[in-house]
C-alpha cells in the first residue's frame, strides 16, 4: 500500500472486475486525490470481499485509525444484502466501513446510462465533488445514498479536492 497510513485514506475492496473498473473511473476524476486511495485486488464475490475485511484488514484498521474501507459489491437485487454484510462487520469498525454497489449487476447501470464503467465512475466522482446526487440518484444506485452521506461527512474531505 502506497498511502500514508497515518493520514486519512481509503482502502477499497472490489467484489469483481466490473466494480474495480467503475472505481478506476472514480479515481480518474481530476478532483480525486488518488494518493490517499489503495484498491485491493478483486475479491471474487461479496462474501470474499467481506472475509478480506474481517480476516485481513480489521487488524490494520484498529492499528491505523485514519483508515477507512469501502467494500464494493453487487447487491444482486437482494434487499437484505446490505444488512447481511453490515451485521458481520466488527462493531468497533463500523463507523469507518462503507458498503456500496449496484442494486443488481454493474452492467445494468451501464445499459441504463449508456456510460462505460470508467465514465460511470467519473460521473459518480463528479457528483461527490459537487455535493449533488447526480448519477447517484439513478434507481440502480439510489440505495447507496445513505452510505454516500456518511462518506461525505468522514473520508470524502480528505479524498476530494473541489
Amino acid at each position: 500500500m502506497s498511502v500514508n497510513k497515518y493520514q486519512p485514506h481509503l482502502l477499497v475492496i472490489p467484489e469483481d472486475d466490473a466494480n474495480r473498473d467503475i472505481f478506476t473511473g472514480f479515481l480518474n476524476h481530476r478532483s480525486v486525490n488518488s494518493r490517499r486511495v489503495h484498491v485491493e485486488n478483486v475479491a471474487g464475490g461479496w462474501t470474499d470481499a467481506l472475509d478480506l475485511l474481517i480476516n485481513e484488514h480489521a487488524r490494520g484498521m484498529r492499528r491505523y485509525d485514519k483508515r477507512h474501507v469501502l467494500i464494493l459489491i453487487d447487491f444482486d437485487r437482494r434487499e437484505n444484502r446490505f444488512e447481511q454484510v453490515w451485521t458481520k462487520i466488527p462493531k468497533d469498525l463500523r463507523n469507518r466501513v462503507f458498503i456500496m454497489g449496484c442494486q443488481d449487476e454493474p452492467e445494468r447501470v451501464r445499459d441504463a446510462t449508456g456510460l462505460t464503467k470508467e465514465q460511470l465512475g467519473e460521473a459518480l466522482a463528479k457528483a461527490c465533488v459537487s455535493g449533488e446526487a447526480g448519477l447517484w440518484d439513478n434507481p440502480i444506485l439510489a440505495h447507496n445514498l445513505p452510505e454516500l452521506e456518511r462518506m461525505r461527512m468522514t473520508i470524502c474531505p480528505a479524498l476530494l479536492e473541489s
